[in-house]
């Protein structure tokens, strides 16, 4: 089934299912959860195997299984490493390529998305990543042009402190990816994964804050339960279809 938010296919990142390394696995899984899309990363597929390449294009196809991005990736690295990450990308027919980077590595980066035609959007990681905050994004995105964008991830952003409608609204012109994903503080203030829908996240306020944003895709992500995480992912998929649909 094809959940879709706006004009684009819910997907889920292909890390819920770490655990199901195998590509035809990963197509079951997505399967089982509802959905016919996802935002492939690193476990799934290897930039710099032609094998792994070639078993995860074919068990997609063969499952009809749309591949909406790519990442998150690293792209503070030799540009043959990050031009590997775009080839493939380019193959899967993404226009936008999950990643983070360090401002040594802005110009490359630019010089990438130029040639490839391809986007990178930024993931905001938490209150202690390079770019967990809208200061820092902020910062970032001065001495970029539109080719780099953000991510948001929610859960990530509670996190941080920060509202996820916020910092949407604050990067609406370069929202570019949407990590749907729910959280509450513990008794230590440290952030604690819960399924959608049951945490802080505020969905209604999220979905105004979005609408029109120029997204090219959408992701469950969720790391509970990674050796059977599905029957979570689906009541994660209802819960966010009750607002998005």
């Amino acid at each position: 089934m094809a959940y879709m938010i706006f004009d684009k296919p819910l997907g889920v990142q292909s890390y819920s299912f770490r655990k199901f390394t195998d590509a035809e696995k990963l197509c079951e899984k997505i399967a089982a959860a509802g959905l016919c899309a996802t935002e492939v990363c690193g476990v799934h597929v290897d930039a710099e195997n032609k094998e792994s390449i070639a078993k995860y294009i074919a068990a997609t196809e063969k499952a009809g299984v749309k591949t909406t991005s790519f990442g998150i990736n690293w792209l503070g690295c030799e540009e043959d490493k990050a031009r590997a990450l775009f080839e493939l990308a380019k193959r899967l027919g993404i226009k936008v390529m999950g990643a983070s980077f360090p401002e040594s590595h802005i110009a490359m980066v630019e010089k990438l998305c130029d040639e490839y035609g391809i986007k990178v959007a930024i993931h905001n990681h938490g209150r202690d990543d390079i770019y967990g905050t809208t200061e820092k994004l902020s910062a970032l995105f001065a001495k970029c042009s539109s080719n780099v964008g953000f991510c948001l991830d929610a859960c990530w952003a509670l996190d941080a402190g920060e509202r996820p409608e916020e910092m949407a609204k604050t990067f609406y012109d370069r929202l570019y990816g949407v990590h749907f994903k729910d959280m509450v503080f513990d008794s230590e203030n440290k952030c604690e994964e819960v399924i959608l829908g049951t945490g802080l996240l505020n969905l209604p306020a999220l979905k105004q804050a979005i609408e029109g944003a120029p997204i090219e895709y959408f992701s469950i992500e969720y790391e509970l339960n990674e050796d059977e995480p599905t029957e979570d992912i689906k009541v994660c998929i209802d819960n966010v279809m009750k607002y998005f649909a």
